[in-house]
């Protein structure tokens, strides 16, 4: 019998283990893997599944067609846990459980691995449902239909195991596209075990038999671990300084968290290694506190909340881990620091100086994190090292773009380079605006029964309102209403200008201000994303958002709103602003 590695799939389960047997009694085996280009470690663990798979078979036709069932029920779900074990070593899940028969239906979960598959709805188990027939057919089909409407998992991704040819049952599985369902029969199964790149071919039956708007992975808000691209100089700073703190910022949505979130599963992996996490949005100091205390096990009461530094120094010294504190968030308890004499992270230098080969901190935050570093009477002045987290490389970009898309959701680009080139312009490589820009073009694409990703789809999503909001929210809205005016005066310029320049102008325009703090203000303007420094000289970081912001707005009037609220808001005896001139009144 001749064979191809293409037709292989086609061959009946038994006959392929007919094929095998005849083989392997004849000594040819490797000779005709040889020939069908089949690696034999292949083979063997195909061979293996696919036996178990007839054994189901014959198990199940047991307990369908003699209605012995309690007696024959767990010979299934022996012959099933065996097939699992098998399947989800090789394919495509990382274990398995509740496994139980319902009806005519066997119930499991599949648990995935959330790094290698990212499609929404796979970081989670997922139900996986067997109908109980080699030959399934409608009334099978619509059980497990009904089965997903009692357990309330209409909106759960839900795979359909069919022990033999689902071709009967695949008709009434599409007209039910509103149900997330991979139905996966003999065929799958044999397209899955000798597939030279296994997870490629599962990817096209998810897509095959569910909508891909349902299973993209990108989003703007949530970002899941394994959508991260780039930031390996960033990661390679913070986990080859070992000794050192860091302070990171940058824009809003940039990635700061998620980054943190990637740098905390890279230690946490390390034995030796203790890594603590957490967010100190809208959190007073005693409730950190008691948050880091809690974490590493130490008791809370009056004594060790008194005693704050005291107790985590002695934890940390008896300990024989390495700890990482990554506080995120934490601008406003800066903020409420100020009024404590910073009494809170004063403690925290004091003990990174005194055991900073077994502590060490990454503080996460915006432009009040920033303020601090560089005043000597900040306690975090020679505390921290200074993070800049900036948009994402090109390089990075093109594989955030591309690798879902190409590779994971087989959607093709109509004159790719230019194409991606464009994405990089109207995104500015900001992760969330890429994450934005990419769900969108897939859902445009979708809804017009296409796979191929065109030039008009990018300008479409680039015209939205909500894209143009997410623009100003993650840049405009973000600056202090001084900052703003700093902004659409320098629209007014129009050219890169110094610190001296920009201070003449607002000086023309009845906003005095000393040098000192135009460099504060525009310094702030740097962590928001907004400008950027070459020399002496600040311009905008991209002429994107100026160009969105003239047309949105008439920016003359609105530097003179901005102007007169800032001079309604503060005293004259505050040295930010002084009174208005009598050519400005």
């Amino acid at each position: 019998m001749s064979v191809s590695q293409t037709n292989i799939v086609h061959i009946p389960v038994r006959d392929l283990l007919q094929l095998d047997q005849v083989h392997r009694n004849a000594n040819s085996l490797g000779q005709f893997l040889q020939n069908c280009n089949v690696r034999e470690r292949t083979w063997n663990s195909a061979i293996q599944i696919l036996r178990t798979w007839t054994e189901i078979q014959e198990v199940v036709s047991e307990y369908v067609l003699y209605g012995d069932q309690e007696a024959t029920s767990d010979r299934v779900l022996i012959k099933l846990r065996t097939l699992l074990v098998s399947t989800g070593k090789l394919v495509f899940f990382n274990g398995f459980d509740d496994l139980s028969i319902t009806d005519l239906l066997c119930e499991v979960h599949l648990n995935f691995d959330n790094l290698l598959y990212r499609y929404q709805g796979f970081d989670q188990p997922i139900t996986c449902m067997i109908p109980l027939s080699t030959q399934p057919s409608p009334n099978e089909f619509e059980s497990v239909i009904n089965r997903i409407n009692e357990t309330e998992r209409r909106a759960d991704i839900v795979m359909v195991l069919a022990l033999g040819n689902a071709d009967n049952i695949r008709y009434i599985h599409n007209s039910y596209s509103d149900y997330k369902i991979i139905l996966i029969d003999e065929y799958d199964l044999k397209t899955l075990v000798f597939a030279d790149e296994i997870r490629t071919s599962f990817n096209r039956i998810v897509v095959r038999d569910i909508d891909r708007r349902d299973i993209q992975p990108y989003s703007h808000t949530g970002i899941r671990p394994s959508m991260f691209y780039g930031r390996e100089r960033e990661i390679g700073s913070i986990l080859g300084n070992q000794s050192k703190s860091y302070a990171i910022f940058g824009p809003r949505r940039i990635g700061k968290t998620f980054l943190v979130k990637e740098i905390e599963r890279r230690i946490a992996v390390k034995p030796e290694y203790r890594v603590v996490y957490f967010s100190c949005e809208k959190k007073k100091s005693h409730q950190v506190k008691d948050r880091l205390l809690r974490e590493v096990g130490i008791k809370i009461n009056r004594e060790t909340r008194r005693n704050f530094e005291d107790h985590l120094r002695t934890h940390i010294k008896r300990s024989h881990k390495k700890f990482v504190f990554m506080l995120d968030e934490v601008d406003d308890l800066i903020a409420e620091e100020k009024k404590r004499e910073n009494e809170f992270f004063a403690s925290l230098r004091n003990l990174h100086n005194e055991l900073q080969e077994n502590c060490r901190f990454v503080f996460i935050g915006f432009q009040t994190l920033v303020s601090q570093l560089d005043h000597w009477t900040s306690p975090f002045y020679n505390f921290t090292e200074r993070l800049l987290l900036d948009c994402l490389t090109e390089d990075a970009t093109r594989k955030l773009i591309l690798q879902p898309m190409e590779s994971e959701l087989f959607l093709t680009f109509h004159n790719k380079g230019k194409l991606v080139e464009e994405i990089l312009q109207k995104t500015m490589r900001h992760p969330a605006l890429i994450q934005f820009m990419c769900a969108k073009v897939i859902e445009r694409a979708c809804e017009e029964g296409r796979t191929t990703i065109s030039p008009d789809d990018v300008q479409e999503v680039f015209n939205l309102y909500e894209y143009r909001k997410l623009i100003i929210g993650s840049f405009w809205n973000v600056l202090e209403r001084m900052q703003q005016i700093f902004a659409l005066q320098m629209l007014q310029i129009m050219r890169p200008v110094t610190s001296i320049e920009l201070q003449d102008a607002l000086t023309e325009n009845g906003v005095h201000l000393d040098i000192g703090d135009v460099e504060f203000h525009l310094e702030g303007m740097i962590v928001a994303g907004m400008i950027v420094k070459k020399s002496q000289f600040y311009s905008f970081a991209n002429s994107l958002f100026s160009d969105i912001l003239r047309q949105s707005e008439d920016t003359v009037s609105l530097f003179e709103r901005l102007r007169r609220e800032l001079h309604a808001s503060f005293t004259e005896s505050r040295r930010h602003i002084v009174p208005f001139t009598s050519q400005t009144a």
